[in-house]
């Protein structure tokens, strides 16, 4: 049940925007000089996002795995004490509501009413962190795989946001009061793939009852940064005069923190925030 837990929280992290075959990833013809906003997204796409605490690793893998004109399908894919949790969310693209919830855990392929899912789960296609906000310093992030990404960095009440154009769903570290909250491990743009056979998810077992206390406390929904609200704060402090620079390598350090410090964050930072905090 933690593991679910984990899932139904970190699923949050998608609050981004926008929506696969051959077994070799195409190399990219040029690296973008600085950050220009999200890439969009397509089926096969995929980004890895390690966060530690208390000794404790946890392994995020969020995969676009169906794109088309009337149907998106997103995938989050949980690690923790060597246990897997997989999450589904469908979108209808034309009505712009989610159509379906599901949680896999072991061989079991629950449902979940799509009211229940975490706030942000699904994408709203269209927006990205702002490449003109004032404020934003560019840089370069190495992943613990070798691949090299250009960088932008915000910053916000409690901490920065480093996103990049060139990984999918933008996110490549958090930091909340000085403390890594959680960094890209791997990133794609081909080779996800459904773990969650149709059959199973049209019969799948209905858990919405079970979990409704879990999964959209009204507590958690009064208290979530709306993520479109991010644009509309103030501007960082123009004197603020940090350096453009290469940043370290880093997986997530293992390092305590209380909740407290995940306020003030967007929403996709924060909830995997408070996937690790104490």
């Amino acid at each position: 049940m933690r593991h679910f837990v984990i899932i139904l929280v970190v699923a949050a992290m998608l609050a981004l925007s926008g929506c696969a075959g051959g077994q070799t990833e195409a190399k990219p013809t040029a690296k973008p000089a600085k950050y220009a906003g999200f890439m969009d997204l397509k089926a096969g796409q995929w980004a890895e996002v390690v966060t530690k605490s208390g000794g404790e690793t946890v392994k995020t893998r969020t995969e676009v795995i169906e794109s088309s004109p009337s149907l998106a399908k997103f995938q989050i894919i949980t690690e923790a004490d060597g246990q897997e949790t997989v999450a589904q969310f469908w979108l209808d693209r034309r009505e712009g509501k989610p159509t379906k919830y599901l949680v896999k855990s072991g061989e079991e392929v629950m449902c979940l009413d799509v009211s229940q899912m975490p706030k942000g789960a699904v994408p709203s296609e269209g927006g990205a962190y702002p490449s003109d906000k004032p404020g934003i310093t560019h840089g370069t992030y190495p992943t613990p795989t070798g691949k090299e990404v250009t960088v932008a960095k915000f910053t916000t009440s409690s901490g920065e946001i480093w996103v990049s154009s060139e990984v999918p769903f933008g996110l490549v570290k958090t930091v909340s009061n000085g403390k890594t909250v959680s960094s890209l491990y791997d990133f794609g743009t081909i080779g996800a793939k459904s773990r969650i056979d149709e059959a199973d998810a049209e019969d799948c077992r209905d858990m919405s009852e079970e979990v409704s206390y879990v999964a959209a406390p009204p507590e958690q929904e009064e208290e979530q940064t709306d993520y479109e609200a991010y644009y509309e704060s103030e501007p960082a402090d123009e004197d603020q005069n940090y350096e453009a620079s290469t940043y370290e390598r880093g997986t997530g350090e293992d390092v305590d923190f209380n909740c407290a410090d995940c306020e003030g964050m967007p929403a996709m930072a924060k909830n995997t925030c408070l996937a690790a905090c104490r």
